[in-house]
């Protein structure tokens, strides 16, 4: 049974700060040009932060008729980043595994937890976290742990910890300095 993107949980569309994005850049293997980004609009942070580094970005979302789940994967990209709807993260997950590239999705720290989903990780996955909850909202930090979970060969098996600084607007592929 498929699965649509559209009418999942009304709290899946989180929009992804700017300084949550900029943490993950160091974390892209070099020889990444192509990412996918298949939950999201083309004015996304997550779109303006990985053109602004100089990707080559393909933005696709459920509101212009792609779903990720049910839509054909494009013919060139190396990469898939994404803050996917949390409700069908396992659906998500699989998808990402089955396309055999990189990819870097932003889900709860609790993500980690239930046999489904350990079946999957052992194929291989990384971890940033956070020193602190990301603010989707702009209203105070989320009630629950945001982190990257990147499946990468450089990041496999591997768990990094990364401060948010919700002032910064500077960034780069290496990211940034906190100090």
């Amino acid at each position: 049974m498929k699965t649509p993107l559209k009418n999942s949980r009304k709290f899946d569309e989180l929009y992804t700060p700017t300084h949550a994005v900029t943490p993950l850049l160091k974390y892209i293997p070099n020889d990444i040009k192509v990412i996918w980004c298949p939950c999201d609009k083309k004015d996304s942070k997550i779109v303006d932060v990985l053109c602004a580094c100089g990707f080559e970005v393909i933005a696709t979302h459920i509101d212009d008729g792609c779903d990720f789940l049910n839509f054909e994967l494009p013919e060139h990209y190396d990469m898939i980043i994404t803050n996917p709807p949390y409700s069908i993260k396992d659906k998500i997950l699989e998808r990402c595994y089955k396309s055999k590239k990189p990819f870097a999705l932003l889900l709860p720290l609790t993500a980690l937890e239930g046999s489904k989903r350990h079946k999957m990780f052992e194929k291989g996955i990384g971890c940033i976290v956070f020193d602190r909850r990301i603010d989707f909202n702009g209203k105070g930090n989320c009630w629950y742990n945001t982190s990257w979970f990147i499946h990468t060969p450089i990041t496999d098996g591997r768990l990094f910890f990364e401060k948010l600084n919700g002032n910064n607007t500077e960034y780069n592929k290496e990211g940034w300095d906190m100090e």
